[in-house]
């Protein structure tokens, strides 16, 4: 990367729409704050801050064949699982919320 890619990447908001770590949260008990180096599948608080990430949107996927007649109890696990991280990493993360003003 070019200094002037990478000083337009550090000054931006670095914004990730799409991820699907929630799956790996609750399936295998996946800690975003690993330090693992051999992890290169995932996101983890260590490389989001070396990428600038400033923001990042968890995917909530629920597979319809496999969680048939279950699909609001998987996915309020997986919405949980997002907010565990948040609590196990409060110094490193937070939940963004917005409300509509009328």
């Amino acid at each position: 990367m070019s200094s002037r890619a990478h000083a337009i990447h550090i000054s931006a908001i670095v914004v990730d729409t799409h991820e699907d770590a929630p799956q790996r949260f609750l399936d295998e008990n996946y800690n975003i704050g690993s330090i693992d180096p051999q992890d290169n599948d995932f996101i983890s608080l260590d490389k989001a801050r070396a990428g600038n990430l400033g923001a990042e949107f968890f995917s909530i996927f629920v597979d319809s064949r496999t969680n048939q007649g279950h699909f609001a109890k998987r996915t309020l696990q997986l919405i949980d699982s997002v907010y565990h991280q948040a609590a196990r990493h409060p110094d490193r993360m937070m939940m963004a919320f917005s409300r509509r003003r009328h």
